[in-house]
């Protein structure tokens, strides 16, 4: 895969948005939610979730954000939907735009290994602990017997 140089994917992300995976993953009707590091939503808990690459499915997006951000492998379940997000703060210094697709994953493993831009993780079935831009997809995946 070839890397836009950060200059040049920089300049895009200021003119236009870019399309993101967040990741609802499931165990023992429970969710997980990561608490971020950086920008947007430095602080807040928040699913897992990364961009999507050219040439790439969701699916394999899904568990290859999975595997990096969480240290898990779940398998795919499938698409919930999609929102978009609007966010004044980002790592680069100007508000972005970001359409993120949202899945469902079910892993068979607790344990998980956060990667750099995470302080901590747990797993929930509240629906308070989920964040505005992902409660309806939650409350989905609730109704579903899945939570």
């Amino acid at each position: 895969m070839n890397w836009i140089p950060d200059k040049l994917y920089t300049s895009f992300l200021a003119m236009m948005p870019y399309c993101c995976i967040d990741l609802v993953i499931v165990r023992d009707k429970q969710y997980l939610l990561v608490q971020r590091k950086q920008e947007p939503l430095k602080g807040e808990w928040y699913l897992p979730g990364g961009r999507l690459f050219k040439d790439e499915s969701v699916m394999m997006a899904s568990i290859r954000i999975a595997n990096g951000e969480v240290g898990l492998n779940p398998q795919f379940i499938g698409d919930l939907g999609y929102y978009m997000g609007y966010y004044d703060k980002s790592p680069f210094g100007f508000p972005i735009h970001t359409v993120s697709f949202v899945v469902l994953m079910e892993s068979n493993r607790k344990k998980v290994t956060l990667d750099r831009n995470h302080s901590a993780y747990m797993w929930t079935n509240e629906l308070s602990d989920a964040h505005k831009n992902i409660l309806s997809f939650i409350k989905k995946v609730k109704s579903e017997g899945w939570i």
